[in-house]
């Protein structure tokens, strides 16, 4: 699994925390991801906000469009 080419992103939230965001082709890419993260870096916590490609970004039945996000 290559992760080159994915735009992630590290964000610090609060002390000794970070959130990993971006988007992945499959939930195999997501936790390696995460556990290159964790290695590399020291954090009391690591939220893996990443997000799959043809799973988090299906609009659900009834859900009401609001600029770029939809909401249920």
């Amino acid at each position: 699994m290559r992760l080159r080419g994915l735009q992630l992103e590290v964000v610090p939230v609060g002390r000794n925390a970070l959130e990993l965001h971006g988007w992945v082709p499959d939930r195999r890419a997501r936790s390696i991801a995460a556990r290159l993260v964790a290695e590399a870096v020291t954090v009391e916590r690591l939220v893996n906000c990443v997000l799959v490609r043809g799973e988090d970004d299906l609009v659900q039945l009834g859900a009401t469009d609001v600029g770029d996000e939809a909401i249920a």
